[in-house]
């Protein structure tokens, strides 16, 4: 009895090893990967952001998030936009630069001395036509 009591046991472990390397495989981290990333560009898409840039930091208390302030119509907004954004947008943003990102867009426009630079903004599930690429 004790024998199949073992055997059932290491049967059970070695199926639960098993399952476990397999539904955590590197495929299946890269599908959820995408996914995130898909349902993250669809929400950026969706967001209007409009204002002076205040600062572009990284939010000690945000798991030092790339994070930047603005204000637009008086208000002070802070957004942290650019988690998982690959084209290093963030780093070329400086205090007084006027942001534009319109909603249903990735285009992202700064204004800086009176010259406008877009730039695209990509968190790896872009196509031109709909916004995703899955």
């Amino acid at each position: 009895m004790k024998k199949i009591l073992v055997v059932v046991t290491s049967l059970t472990v070695a199926g639960i090893f098993y399952y476990a390397t397999v539904s955590f495989s590197d495929r299946n981290f890269q599908k959820f990967r995408k996914t995130r990333q898909c349902e993250f560009t669809n929400q950026i898409k969706q967001k209007n952001i409009e204002g002076t840039l205040i600062r572009a930091f990284r939010d000690k208390k945000n798991h030092f998030d790339e994070t930047i302030e603005f204000v637009y119509q008086g208000d002070t907004i802070r957004s942290n936009m650019f988690i998982l954004e690959q084209t290093s947008v963030f780093n070329k943003l400086k205090p007084g630069d006027f942001i534009l990102k319109e909603s249903g867009y990735l285009n992202f426009n700064r204004f800086r001395n009176g010259e406008k630079k877009v730039f695209k903004l990509d968190y790896g599930c872009n196509n031109e036509s709909d916004g995703v690429r899955i």
